[in-house]
């Protein structure tokens, strides 16, 4: 508990609700009641300033809803990103698929053409740039788990809209006192 000098304690135990004021945890996803100290520095700070607050809340939930445009532009662009990296993964493993069998039918036809000095040079060119769509396909399904995290922090009940219920949640003990 803070320290009070006795007139502050005296205000502050005249000016007590019960039950306390509670704001939005968007840790603990429920209502928390405000603390003692809280409390004290509520009743102490006076109205000019809680309502200021108050205000600013208010704001910042306006600028914040203004966003909305912006977040569903957001989410679409995150959407066609995906279907892009989805196409591009999709064709590379076909790709690479029908490379790889090819590969094992042109030396495994007759065992003995695979000690052909020519053939095994044939093989490791095309093996070599073969490599860069199997770099390719290793960055876009990488690509592909980082969106899906992206969209999923932004726009799954996560991060943002807790963090925005928290913030306006704060606008009831702010006016809770006079």
């Amino acid at each position: 508990m803070i320290s009070l000098t006795t007139q502050e304690r005296k205000t502050v135990s005249t000016g007590r609700k019960v039950p306390r004021p509670s704001y939005y945890s968007a840790q603990n996803k429920q209502n928390v009641e405000i603390s003692e100290d809280f409390e004290a520095f509520l009743i102490l700070v006076g109205s000019k300033k809680r309502h200021e607050a108050a205000k600013w809340i208010s704001d910042i939930g306006d600028l914040a809803g203004s966003n909305d445009d912006r977040d569903g532009l957001l989410k679409e662009w995150l959407d066609n990103e995906q279907t892009t990296v989805d196409a591009v993964v999709d064709e590379l493993e076909t790709d690479l698929a029908a490379f790889d069998t090819w590969r094992k039918e042109f030396i495994n036809d007759d065992p003995r053409f695979a000690a052909i000095p020519e053939v095994q040079q044939l093989i490791r060119d095309l093996q070599s740039q073969a490599e860069s769509l199997f770099s390719t396909q290793r960055r876009m399904i990488h690509r592909a788990i980082l969106l899906g995290q992206t969209e999923t922090r932004l726009f799954n009940g996560g991060l943002r809209a807790g963090q925005m219920q928290q913030t306006i949640s704060w606008v009831t003990p702010l006016t809770s006192y006079k």
